[in-house]
């Protein structure tokens, strides 16, 4: 077996028979080394060395593909977070509010500050990175310098649809 910037590739019996699987196939590399792992056609060391992980883990994925197969194995069904535990809608609406309110009157917008903010209004203990990455989830960074701007010339505009 050899291992190559591009692919994975195992020979069999002399250079005739030859499998070459894309570095970027990794369940495939993954099945196809452990089955063979399985049918002691390659050591635990060798498998594990072109897997990149230890000995004893080798043969836990080696034995958990044979009993549950490789969708229940080898594919990553990690989906992340589904819901915000520490910042409800109502914590979002108020750092919403507080951003607008200090953007408009050229008040500073940091987290820092919003966190103190937010933290005294909703009886929390959130922190100012946590406040950081809302403010850049909700899309609030990118318009710090443009929504006083069109605040002022929505107040200039006679036009109620505008």
């Amino acid at each position: 077996m050899l291992i190559e910037d591009d692919c994975c590739a195992i020979t069999f019996g002399n250079m005739k028979y030859q499998l070459k699987i894309p570095q970027s196939h990794q369940v495939h590399i993954r099945s196809v080394l452990l089955s063979l792992l399985q049918a002691n056609l390659l050591s635990v060391h060798t498998v594990s060395s072109a897997l990149d992980i230890t000995a004893a883990h080798c043969r836990e994925l080696s034995a958990k593909l044979v009993n549950d197969g490789v969708t229940e194995v080898l594919i990553d069904k990690r989906k992340g977070q589904k819901q915000d535990f520490r910042v409800d809608l109502s914590v979002k609406a108020e750092l919403i509010q507080h951003f607008a309110a200090r953007a408009v009157t050229g008040h500073s917008t940091s987290s820092q500050v919003l966190t103190e903010l937010i933290n005294d209004t909703q009886k929390t203990t959130i922190s100012s990175r946590t406040i950081r990455w809302h403010m850049n989830k909700l899309g609030l960074m990118k318009i710090k310098k443009t929504f006083p701007i069109l605040v002022e010339a929505l107040k200039k505009t006679p036009d109620p649809a505008c």
